[in-house]
């Protein structure tokens, strides 16, 4: 069963995937008895402001000053709250890219797949069990432990397949 992440590809009110997403995360950080500080939710929102994956540096330039202090967020911070979302499995770093996005699917742990377009860098979350059947079946015939799976497809989202 393939459940995909059809939003990337359309237009939607995306200011309602951003405050699902949210609300998901203080449901985890709650749950997990951890903070999800000013600059940790700031930097969670960058991430989730679209569904093309955002680098670290232009999470800090779109951060300019930090309401709290009135001072500019320095890229250390923005690194540490993006390895905590990370590590809360919030968001995903997307490493062809060097690029963090927001995690459609926070419950699934391995099988999630990234369609990226090379062309705009509008990049669907997927997930699908067959995926990681046959990772998992691999791996076990070969004795490897799998610790972190991530499959990540470059090609040409709808919009762009039409221009070309």
């Amino acid at each position: 069963m393939l459940a995909y992440s059809r939003l990337a590809y359309k237009n939607h009110d995306h200011d309602q995937c951003i405050v699902v997403a949210l609300k998901k995360a203080e449901a985890v950080c709650e749950k997990k008895n951890v903070r999800l500080t000013a600059i940790r939710k700031h930097v969670f929102k960058e991430v989730w402001s679209s569904h093309q994956p955002v680098g670290a540096y232009d999470i800090v330039d779109s951060l300019a000053l930090n309401v709290n202090t009135g001072k500019r967020i320095k890229a250390p911070s923005v690194y540490r709250a993006l390895e905590f979302l990370t590590k809360l499995r919030l968001i995903h770093r997307i490493s062809t890219l060097n690029a963090y996005i927001g995690r459609s699917f926070s419950e699934k742990i391995y099988n999630n797949f990234f369609l990226i377009c090379r062309n705009c860098r509008v990049t669907a979350e997927c997930s699908t069990d067959q995926i990681n059947n046959v990772i998992e079946h691999t791996a076990e015939r070969t004795g490897f432990l799998v610790e972190q799976q991530v499959v990540e497809i470059i090609g040409l989202c709808p919009e762009c397949k039409k221009e070309e």
